[in-house]
């Protein structure tokens, strides 16, 4: 008995997974539909049910989603967190904040 092959499968798994975003990431026509589209993606290969990509903008200086960041990419959002709703994205978040801490 192997006592890798758990982890040489989780792995293969792994870099499977990797081909099918990169393979994605070949196939889009633009940005936009590459990150949307890879989102998607990664949201059910990681099971989950929500993803968005915020980009890092210092220059951005709207107040929705957040002054200097922009939204790239959003994935199946529920209805508390419409796009339209600025309670929601109005302001911050804890990601967010951490993310201008480095800079």
């Amino acid at each position: 008995m192997n006592k890798n092959r758990p982890q040489a499968a989780e792995a293969l798994e792994d870099l499977l997974l990797l081909n099918q975003i990169a393979q994605t990431l070949n196939q889009a026509v633009d940005v936009q539909s590459a990150f949307s589209r890879a989102l998607a993606q990664l949201v059910q290969l990681m099971g989950l049910e929500v993803g968005w990509v915020f980009a890092l903008e210092p220059d951005n200086r709207e107040r929705w989603h957040g002054r200097g960041f922009r939204l790239i990419a959003h994935h199946n959002l529920p209805p508390g967190m419409a796009l339209d709703n600025p309670e929601a994205w109005d302001g911050g978040c804890n990601c967010r904040r951490c993310a201008t801490l480095t800079r």
